[in-house]
């Protein structure tokens, strides 16, 4: 009887010590949760700061989601291409090689700041560019289309 008591002490203050591991972990990943939460919000009100300054700005959007779906915010980026690329020319042919399951993925990567269009909805399944944005498991990936 006296073994028996000696091993359920042992298996107590195992699972005691386990529990205090699991507590000490999960109180590192709140504050590291906390961190990337803060982090975000910083971000979102950059782009809100920016998006107030854009030209023919009526009313600040409420939620993120929003803001990807401003008109301003595509103007300002399609401005900024034909800057990079120079004059370009779209005539009914380009429309109408367009499908309806044709669409492009905007990548972002974050290290450099950069917005990367795509119309491979898979590129992480690239090889140059994969690790840098990301890896999605299915073919959409969830990204604002």
């Amino acid at each position: 009887m006296f073994s028996l008591n000696i091993i359920l002490t042992i298996l107590l203050l195992a699972g005691i010590g386990y529990v205090t591991y699991l507590i000490k972990k999960n109180r590192a990943l709140a504050v590291i949760n906390n961190l990337i939460s803060h982090e975000l919000g910083v971000l979102v009100e950059a782009a809100t700061k920016v998006a107030k300054n854009l030209p023919g700005r009526r009313r600040l959007p409420s939620t993120p989601g929003e803001l990807l779906e401003d008109p301003a915010l595509l103007a300002t980026i399609l401005t900024a291409m034909v800057i990079k690329y120079g004059n370009m020319k779209l005539g009914m042919t380009d429309f109408d090689s367009i499908s309806n399951e044709d669409y492009i993925s905007v990548y972002i990567d974050t290290s450099s700041n950069e917005l990367l269009l795509s119309i491979n909805p898979d590129l992480d399944s690239g090889t140059n560019t994969a690790g840098i944005f990301g890896s999605y498991p299915k073919p959409d990936d969830g990204t604002f289309h």
